[in-house]
C-alpha cells in the first residue's frame, strides 16, 4: 500500500468516526502522519524529560500503583488518555503501551494497519492480554505501561464484590511484580470508582478532566493547579469501542507464582498458556457435543422418513451403518409418535 493509500484510508476512517468533512479529516491524518514520521529516533529535550519524569513516571503511570482519571461524557477523558500515550511514545522509547482505546489501524478500525505509529503500541481487550503482554515486555527488558478506557464496563463501585472485581483487585496488589506502569484507569464518574481505590492506599493519583474557557484541563486531587490537555495527535476512534474482559482468576494465578521476579514472569506465561489450552479443549469438546446432538437429530429424522416409506429396520441399519438395536429404539419412538397422531376414538 502506498503512502497516499495509507493517508486516504486513515482520513476516511477519521471522517466516518467523527462525522466530519473529508478536508478536516485529511488535516488530522496529515498531522498524525507527520508526527509518526518523526517518532523513530526522536531526541528528548531536557525540558521534555523533566515533564515526563514529573507526570508520566510519577503521576500517571507510576510503577506498581494505578491512577484513575474520571470525567463526564464528552469532557475529554479519552483524549487525555490518548494524549498520555502520545507523550509516552515520544519520551519513553523503552516502554511498551497496552491499551483498549480503539484506533483506525486496529483490525476492525477501518484504516490501514500500516498507519500504526510503531510496534510499541499494542491493542488489548482482556486481562489475559495485559498479563501476557507485560510478561513479554519484561522478558525483553522493556517496561509495560497499561491504559484502560471505559473501566465502567468492567469494574465499578457497584460490583466491587463480584468475582471479576476481586480478580482485578488482586492484580492491583501483585502488579508490581510484573513491573507494570500504572495502569491508568478511565471512568465516567467519580461514584463509579471503587471505594477501595478512592479511599485506600492502593491508588497513586485521582485525576479529573474538566472543560474551562473552552479548553480541557487535568486536575490532580493531591496537587494544586491545572494542567492544560491539548488535542492529541493520535487519531483515536472517538465513537469506537473496545471493552475490557477480566478473564483470569488472579487468585488462582497467584497460587502458581513463587520465586524471583524473573521466575514469576515465566510462570505467568506458563499459566496463561495452560489456561488457553484448557479453554480450547473445553470449546472443542462443546463443539463435539453439539455436533453429536446434530448427528443424532439428523439420523432420527432419516429413520423416521424411511419408516414412513415402509423400509425395514435391517434395511435402514444397512443404509445408515447404525446398529439395528439403535434403529429399533428409534422405531419404538416412531411408533409412539404415530399412535399419538391417531384421531381419538368416537
Amino acid at each position: 500500500m502506498t503512502d497516499q493509500d495509507v493517508r486516504a484510508s486513515l482520513a476516511k476512517a477519521i471522517a466516518s468516526d467523527r462525522s466530519i468533512g473529508e478536508g478536516h479529516a485529511g488535516e488530522l491524518a496529515d498531522n498524525y502522519l507527520e508526527w509518526k514520521a518523526k517518532l523513530d529516533g526522536r531526541s528528548v529535550a531536557p525540558w521534555e524529560e523533566r515533564k515526563a519524569r514529573r507526570y508520566i513516571d510519577r503521576r500517571w503511570l507510576f510503577e506498581g500503583r494505578p491512577s484513575v482519571v474520571f470525567a463526564g461524557q464528552g469532557k475529554g477523558k479519552s483524549n487525555f488518555a490518548a494524549w498520555v500515550i502520545e507523550k509516552v511514545l515520544e519520551t519513553r522509547p523503552g516502554w511498551d503501551v497496552y491499551t483498549n482505546i480503539p484506533f483506525p489501524w486496529d483490525e476492525d478500525g477501518g484504516g490501514s494497519p500500516e498507519a500504526r505509529p510503531c510496534d510499541r503500541l499494542h491493542a488489548i481487550s482482556s486481562l489475559s492480554e495485559v498479563l501476557r503482554g507485560a510478561a513479554e515486555s519484561v522478558k525483553a527488558g522493556r517496561k509495560p505501561a497499561v491504559v484502560v478506557d471505559e473501566m465502567d464496563q468492567a469494574v465499578t463501585s457497584h460490583n466491587w464484590m463480584s468475582e471479576d472485581a476481586r480478580s482485578w483487585q488482586l492484580l492491583l496488589n501483585i502488579e508490581r511484580h510484573l513491573r507494570i506502569r500504572g495502569p491508568l484507569l478511565i471512568y465516567h464518574a467519580y461514584r463509579h470508582v471503587p471505594v477501595v481505590l478512592r479511599e485506600g492506599t492502593m491508588l497513586k493519583n485521582l485525576l479529573q478532566v474538566i472543560v474551562k474557557d473552552g479548553k480541557h484541563w487535568e486536575i490532580c486531587r493531591e496537587e494544586e493547579g491545572f494542567l492544560n490537555v491539548p488535542p492529541t495527535v493520535l487519531p483515536y476512534l472517538a465513537y469506537g469501542l473496545r471493552g475490557f474482559d477480566i478473564d483470569v482468576d488472579v487468585q488462582d494465578l497467584e497460587r502458581h507464582l513463587s520465586g524471583s521476579a524473573e521466575a514469576v514472569v515465566g510462570q505467568v506465561v506458563t499459566y496463561l498458556d495452560r489456561q488457553r489450552k484448557m479453554a480450547e479443549a473445553a470449546a472443542a469438546q462443546e463443539n463435539e457435543v453439539e455436533l453429536t446432538k446434530k448427528d443424532r437429530a439428523d439420523i432420527r429424522a432419516f429413520v423416521f422418513k424411511r419408516l414412513d416409506e415402509g423400509a425395514s429396520v435391517r434395511e435402514i441399519a444397512d443404509e445408515t451403518k447404525v446398529p439395528k438395536s439403535n434403529v429399533g429404539r428409534i422405531r419404538t419412538a416412531w411408533v409412539a409418535e404415530r399412535i399419538r397422531r391417531l384421531p381419538p376414538r368416537a
